[in-house]
Parts: C-alpha cells; structure tokens; sequence
C-alpha cells in the first residue's frame, strides 16, 4: 500500500503562525483623499476650481486663501506617520499691498504671524463631524517669521514628530495656543483625521502668495497588500491542518 505523506497539524499551525508574526506588520501607508479649493466660499486659489494643482494661494489684509484635502480612512491622529506640505515661496512674495506700496520686509515675505499654516480637522466622537481643530505652522520655530528662502527650507518635512517650539497650536482643540506634537498627541491622539488644509492670510500685514505642491500623508492602520496576503496564507494553513489525517 502507498503512503502518504503527513504533516501533523502542529507543524501546519506552526508555519502558518510563523508567517503570520513574520510578515504582517503593519506598515505605514499613503492617504487618499480629494483636494477642494473652496471657492463657493471666498477662496482666492488660482486656478479656481482646480483639483489636481499645483495651486497658487494669495492674501491680503482682508482676504485669505487657503486649499483643502479630505481624507479617504479617517485614520486617528496617533496613527498618522508621516504628514508634509509640499509648497514654494517666490523671492519675490509680497505683492502690491492693498492698503499701500510695496514694503518688502521678513515680516511680509511668506512667514510670520501664524501663516502659511496646516490646519487639521479632528473627530473625536466618531460622528464623522469636525469637533476639535489644530494648527501647525510652516515656519522656523520658535517665531515662525521667514524669508522666503528660509520657508522654502520647510517644505516636505514630516511634522510628525516635530517637537519644535510652538509649532503646534492646539486651541481649537482646547489646548495650548504654543506646543508640540508630543503635547497634540496626549491631546488628540485618539480623534479621527477628516481633511488638512493649507490657510495663507495676511491679516494686519502685507500681501503673500504661496505656490502648493500637495499636502501629503501616512497611516499605519492601512495593512500593506503582502502583508494582507501573508496573513491569509496563514489562515490556509491553518484550515488545513485541520484536514482529517488519510491512510
């Protein structure tokens, strides 16, 4: 009589817990979400309408302007990896001021007085409502006042993690108005991403403009497609290993 081959169920379930622990991680993922340029409400992006950019944001000192993303997974505040704005700031940023000439000083050249700014909208009731809001700014720390060069220096860079003095604004939140992430993440660590936005205003200021590339994200509680595949290859074998043995 011919004999079969077996492989105890033990050592199925073994190798499939093996594959499990070894390949399914988690790792961090890119956010999808469409931008909206806002203009039923007053927003001055050029072009307006555009959904595919790059944008261009302008301000003055009784308009502002500003580009939105929304957020496809709604990941959690703590989950978030990695979150950039990619932007350039012209050499020549203040354009004619609304309320007088040009007087191209630091204050005025793209930084400075809370813009440009990333603001985040939060749900942290799982109503898929906004309910707390945060701001963090583009800028140098600890005054966030630029020239255009020096803006220039920010764009990409991943403001999780940043604890840089005072670049997080955490009062529409119901926390300090200058902190870090360290203090977002004991705040809003558990409260859901909705959409990011990219504000530009001049309020008491000089006009700006500012050229926006993409405002760009990553989660970690989006499991990565091999990672997926690997832990249903170890289910498979754990179903099999359950197969009643044959002689």
């Amino acid at each position: 009589m011919r004999k079969h081959m077996h492989i105890s169920s033990s050592h199925w379930t073994a190798a499939g817990l093996g594959l499990l622990m070894s390949g399914a991680a988690v790792t961090a993922a890119p956010i999808s979400g469409a931008y909206d340029t806002r203009t039923a409400d007053g927003s001055k992006t050029v072009a307006p309408g555009d959904t595919v950019g790059p944008w261009q944001l302008t301000s003055t000192d009784s308009t502002a302007s500003w580009l939105r993303r929304y957020v496809d997974e709604t990941p959690t505040f703590a989950d978030l990896s990695d979150l950039d704005v990619v932007f350039f700031s012209p050499e020549l940023n203040a354009q004619v001021n609304s309320d007088g000439p040009i007087s191209q000083s630091i204050l005025n050249a793209g930084g400075g007085q809370g813009a440009p700014r990333l603001t985040l909208a939060l749900d942290s009731n799982s109503d898929s409502i906004a309910d707390q809001f945060i701001d963090i700014h583009l800028g140098t720390s600890p005054n966030f006042i630029d020239s255009p060069t020096a803006l220039n220096l920010h764009s990409g860079m991943n403001l999780i993690g940043n604890n840089d003095t005072g670049r997080y604004d955490l009062s529409g939140a119901g926390g300090s108005v200058y902190t870090d992430y360290n203090a977002a993440l004991a705040l809003v660590g558990p409260s859901h991403l909705l959409r990011m936005t990219v504000f530009l205003d001049s309020y008491g200021g000089a006009d700006k403009t500012l050229g926006i590339v993409g405002i760009n994200g990553s989660s970690t509680d989006v499991p990565e497609p091999g990672s997926i595949g690997i832990v249903l290859a170890a289910g498979v074998c754990t179903l099999l290993a359950r197969r009643p043995r044959r002689a």
